[in-house]
């Protein structure tokens, strides 16, 4: 099975679906297979704006019969969450994919994520791997946007038979911003700390400068050749030129 996700609708998925089956047959090409095993495309979507199932041929337009058949055309499961009643997601006997797609469905209403926060992380927490179940809660979390004290209130009324579980990864989801924040302070110090120190070797370079040529100018007045001046201060014998 092949599935693709949309959060925003895209008229070109077909052609993009398309590009993935068609990658997924040479795969199995190069991996030695003598028959081909089909793939099946399935599309998830939960976008705010209403998305009408299409397939790739639509996009041609109106196409005389005689060139339909040159067309790449195929079929692919189509799935509109926010059309999906949620009692349907709830009944799925995967608890773990039923609050996925609850938190999917409802991405974009930070209202029934707050409310239903304590509800769809008991079904989804349920069962899981532990990978699985941080990857929920940080993007459930990161969809809700709320302040650190806040979420951790919101924790505390979980059932505290996976209270424990949400807030030690909480805690770990903080400590890698922390992290990412300190390495970020950091790249940002170092670069100023470049900045200055290329600042100051332009003006040591500057203050050089501008003592040899006072120097060269100083020589022509003693009557010093433009070429030795220039051989003796390493200056182009251009910039000596100019100060006579």
């Amino acid at each position: 099975m092949l599935i693709e996700h949309k959060s925003y609708r895209d008229k070109y998925t077909p052609l993009q679906i398309g590009s993935y089956l068609y990658s997924g047959y040479l795969q199995q090409v190069k991996q030695g297979s003598k028959q081909l095993s089909p793939i099946i495309p399935v599309l998830f979507y939960h976008g705010k704006q209403k998305w009408e199932y299409h397939t790739s041929a639509e996009l041609f337009g109106d196409l005389q019969k005689e060139l339909l058949p040159y067309i790449p055309d195929f079929q692919y499961i189509y799935h509109n969450l926010p059309e999906l009643p949620d009692k349907d997601l709830r009944g799925l006997e995967n608890r773990f994919l039923a609050a996925s797609l609850l938190i999917l469905k409802y991405s974009f209403d930070k209202d029934w994520l707050q409310g239903n926060f304590t509800a769809v992380l008991s079904i989804g927490l349920a069962e899981g791997s532990h990978d699985l179940k941080q990857a929920l809660l940080l993007y459930f979390l990161g969809r809700m946007e709320l302040p650190e004290e806040q979420v951790k209130q919101v924790i505390q009324e979980l059932p505290s038979s996976i209270q424990e579980d949400v807030m030690s990864t909480y805690e770990l989801i903080l400590e890698k911003g922390r992290m990412e924040e300190r390495a970020r302070l950091e790249r940002l110090l170092q670069e100023e700390r470049a900045r200055a120190e290329a600042e100051l070797a332009r003006a040591v370079e500057a203050e050089k400068q501008a003592e040899k040529l006072k120097s060269a100018k100083r020589m022509l007045q003693s009557n010093f050749n433009v070429q030795i001046v220039a051989d003796i201060l390493e200056i182009p014998v251009e910039q000596v030129e100019k100060l006579k």
